[in-house]
C-alpha cells in the first residue's frame, strides 16, 4: 500500500513583527497571529510588536521571505529596509507610498494572488503612475 502525503494549507496570516525598540524584522505566517506574537515573546529578551498582518498561507509566506532573501539576516529575521517597510505600509494602509520601488511590489506579485487586497493596491498604484506620467 502506498500512502500519499497530503499537504495542507491552512488558511491565516503572514504578520511582520519587530522588538518596540527596533532591529530586525521578522516575517512569518500564523493561523492566530496574538498566539504567536506571545510564543515569540518567550524566546526574545525585548518586547516585541506586531507591524501588520494580512491574510495569506505559508505559501505566501515563503515567497516572500525568498523575495526579501537579500535582506535576511537570520531565518526569518529581515534587515529593516526601505522596501519591507513600504509592504507593511500597504498592508496597513491599503496604498504605496511616494516613490518607485519595484522591489516590494515584486514581492506581493509573486506572493499573492490577483485577488489579495495587496495586489489590487499594486495595481491601482501603477495605473496612477501612468496617469501622472
Amino acid at each position: 500500500v502506498q500512502r500519499r502525503r497530503v499537504r495542507v494549507v491552512l488558511p491565516g496570516f503572514i504578520y511582520f513583527a519587530q522588538a518596540i525598540g527596533g532591529g530586525p524584522i521578522k516575517i512569518g505566517y500564523a493561523c492566530d497571529v496574538d498566539r504567536r506574537l506571545i510564543e515569540l515573546q518567550t524566546g526574545n529578551h525585548e518586547v516585541l510588536r506586531v507591524l501588520a498582518a494580512t491574510p495569506g498561507d505559508i505559501t505566501a509566506e515563503h515567497s516572500l521571505q525568498h523575495s526579501f532573501a537579500k535582506h535576511c539576516i537570520h531565518g526569518e529575521w529581515f534587515a529593516d529596509c526601505p522596501a519591507i517597510r513600504r509592504l507593511i505600509h500597504v498592508i496597513n494602509h491599503g496604498k504605496w507610498t511616494d516613490g518607485d520601488d519595484r522591489e516590494a511590489e515584486f514581492a506581493v506579485g509573486r506572493a499573492f494572488g490577483r485577488t489579495h487586497p495587496l495586489k489590487a493596491a499594486t495595481a491601482t498604484a501603477t495605473e496612477s503612475s501612468v496617469e501622472e506620467s
